[in-house]
């Protein structure tokens, strides 16, 4: 079953596990989330800072999103869910170094929160796979192209064989 949709921020996140969990029983969900809560909701104040730092207006976009993941995975939790395997994100290519940044310090977080969560929340850090790596964006500079896209399904699935998360 399929309950995704693309450009979803975090809250718009926990609504569609509501959707599948009210669909019968989830018990391995493949996600990423907060990314658009900065691209969509916050991209003024993650870009209006030194690249040295990340403003604290933006910590606190970031703040948001980790609360409602936060909650969210205790949600899953206490439904049963076995496996839940959390993307982070890559790093934006050309010039979009005060995103990356804050992107950077966004996935820091996800990973925190996933260790920490109740349920087995196994974090896969997608960085790594991109390095050096070209072709992987369409022309927003944002979006995977089709390469990019494989390379995030074979990471997601190296995590899921490695943790031995379900994979039927």
């Amino acid at each position: 079953r399929g309950y995704a949709t693309s450009g979803a921020q975090m809250s718009g996140i926990a609504s569609q596990y509501t959707r599948a969990k009210n669909a019968g029983t989830v018990r391995t969900v493949l996600m990423d989330g907060g990314g658009n809560n900065v691209l969509l909701g916050g991209q003024a104040a993650c870009t209006a800072f030194a690249v040295e730092d990340v403003s604290a207006e933006c910590v606190s976009i970031l703040q948001e999103a980790w609360d409602i993941g936060a909650v969210l995975l205790n949600t899953m939790w206490r439904d049963g869910v076995q496996d839940v395997l959390w993307q982070g994100y890559y790093e934006l290519p050309g010039s979009n170094t005060k995103l990356n940044a804050a992107l950077a310090v966004g996935v820091d977080g996800l990973q925190d929160m996933c260790e920490d969560a109740p349920v087995n929340c196994i974090f896969v850090d997608v960085r790594p796979a991109f390095d050096g790596v070209s072709g992987t964006v369409i022309f927003d500079n944002i979006h995977p192209t089709t390469k990019g896209s494989r390379i995030l399904g074979d990471t997601m699935w190296a995590a899921m064989v490695a943790n031995g998360a379900e994979q039927d």
